[in-house]
């Protein structure tokens, strides 16, 4: 796992180190999320799976270092948790969170009901991969269902745009309720 980075609300930048997270894991978590997270097997679902547990504890806005904001005042700022909706079916499913761009206050129960539908399939399938589950993203999606009406962490959805900087390629943008695009990334 890389390091990563989570904004607070202070416009300060935290860096976390896989030590880190594990520290973080055995600290606030029950055994079980520390053993799911070793048993999985793809770097990107650890990695998201880690931010998830950041989220959990500290709270704050994550925000991929492949994304490039443009306007980060446009973040629906008054939400207990905000997020970008992927509108494209990913794995066969019609939704899902992006990411790349999110934010959270700590001690979230719908960050830890994503954090337990996680650890429920990893360790049901010995971190072979859950079935059905391809993505942190798509769980933490479910569990903002699940919880209640998800349009209430909605700020905005990714969706595919011409490049900003002109370069050639596939490129998602993260779009605002208002329609401004509030920063890009590729596809």
């Amino acid at each position: 796992c890389d390091d990563f980075k989570v904004n607070y609300a202070e416009d300060k930048g935290v860096f976390y180190s896989e030590s880190d997270v594990l520290v973080l894991m055995g600290d606030y978590f029950e055994p079980r999320v520390r053993e799911a997270y070793e048993l999985m097997a793809d770097a990107s679902l650890r990695h998201d799976f880690s931010v998830l547990v950041i989220l959990m504890v500290r709270g704050g806005m994550y925000v991929r270092p492949s994304v490039n904001v443009i306007n980060i005042h446009s973040i629906a700022c008054n939400k207990r948790i905000s997020v970008f909706r992927l509108t494209g079916q990913e794995f066969g499913r019609s939704w899902g969170v992006d990411m790349a761009l999110l934010s959270s206050l700590a001690g979230q129960d719908e960050v830890g009901l994503a954090i337990d539908l996680i650890c429920t399939e990893v360790l049901r399938s010995d971190g072979r991969g859950p079935s059905y589950v391809e993505h942190a993203g798509e769980m933490l999606g479910r569990a903002l269902a699940i919880w209640g009406d998800s349009m209430n962490y909605w700020c905005g959805d990714t969706i595919p745009v011409p490049h900003p900087s002109g370069m050639a390629g596939p490129c998602l943008g993260l779009i605002s309720p208002k329609g401004q695009l509030v920063g890009y990334r590729n596809a």
